[in-house]
């Protein structure tokens, strides 16, 4: 952390080998998360993470490092490159590619309209998730019999992008009946009331907000902390509903804890940045706004092609903001 944060290059070298030499994947994933979260330096994360690709370590976990290197590229708007890690993720654990692929598909900022979204839930209809082996590694064991849960709501998150919420209320209801172990049951309650609580939101229903808090799972820690646990996107929704409603300093709030996780949260990094430049920009706030643009155009400067129209309108509010007489924000006069 020291040799990354306040270092030269032969600190951060020496760093990388001592991590390299240590044979302790726990030690490396650890490091990477707190470096990308608690430094902001997602350039060192990038760096530690591939030493989990070490051909010598489980499959399962050169496959979660993939998938971190995927949401990595994608908080830079580079889905092109994040699916060629996904990919590689699929060769090591199918399940876990699937899972994050059908995820990432579903995000409502997600580019290349429904194709990649219909591909990933015919490839979750297709899955036989109730037969996903086990696994010993800690960050990925938490979901060890609960792959068939995952499956059932993503699948409903996947029925609502594409407006089908009568079939994605079934996916609730379907959830809330779930027998298994008293967590397990739990967990597919949380997951069931997150969809009813997206179904509402989708609709613009104020109602929304108080399922979001009936949504949250009662489960141990470590399941608390993971992805899916963790309810990253139904944060992510709450605060999109919150916007919409003009609720725009309770939205804030949401917007800013979307990536004080794990990497996991920092898919929505980007897109929450620009929320944020909006909210403040509404508020009358031109500073903040200001350098909230300016972080959302410098994480995105490299992002896909299809991706730069919303840099470039970002920058073009960015250059009102800095002029001596600015602009008013979109929607005030």
């Amino acid at each position: 952390m020291r040799a990354f944060a306040l270092g030269g290059e032969p600190e951060r070298l020496r760093a990388l080998s001592e991590l390299r030499g240590s044979g302790n994947d726990e030690l490396i994933r650890v490091t990477a998360n707190r470096l990308a979260l608690y430094t902001g330096n997602d350039r060192a994360a990038a760096r530690v993470v591939p030493l989990l690709l070490d051909r010598g370590l489980p499959p399962d976990v050169q496959a979660h490092a993939r998938i971190w290197l995927a949401q990595l590229e994608i908080m830079h708007g580079r889905w092109s490159a994040a699916d060629t890690q996904l990919a590689a993720a699929a060769t090591l654990n199918a399940a876990l590619a699937l899972e994050q692929r059908a995820l990432v598909a579903a995000l409502p900022f997600a580019p290349g309209g429904t194709s990649a979204a219909a591909a990933a839930e015919a490839a979750l209809a297709r899955w036989d998730a109730e037969r996903t082996p086990a696994t010993t590694f800690p960050w990925l064991a938490v979901y060890n019999g609960l792959h068939g849960i995952i499956r059932e709501y993503l699948l409903g998150l996947l029925e609502l992008r594409r407006g089908d919420a009568a079939a994605a209320a079934q996916r609730a209801a379907a959830l809330a009946g779930r027998g298994g172990k008293p967590e397990a049951r739990e967990f597919a309650r949380g997951l069931g009331e997150s969809l009813r609580a997206d179904a509402a939101a989708a609709a613009g229903h104020v109602d929304a907000l108080a399922r979001f808090d009936a949504a949250r799972p009662r489960v141990s820690e470590g399941l608390l902390e993971s992805q899916f646990g963790s309810q990253a996107y139904e944060r992510w929704t709450r605060a999109e509903l919150l916007f919409r409603l003009g609720r725009w300093q309770q939205a804030e709030a949401w917007y800013a804890g979307l990536a004080e996780t794990t990497i996991d949260g920092m898919l929505y990094l980007a897109p929450a940045e620009l929320r944020l430049a909006e909210t403040r920009d509404r508020l009358g706030d031109r500073r903040a706004a200001a350098a909230h643009y300016t972080r959302f155009i410098e994480l995105w400067r490299n992002a896909d092609p299809e991706l730069q129209p919303r840099v470039l309108a970002a920058r073009a509010r960015l250059r009102q903001l800095v002029a001596p007489a600015a602009s008013p924000p979109p929607g005030k006069t």
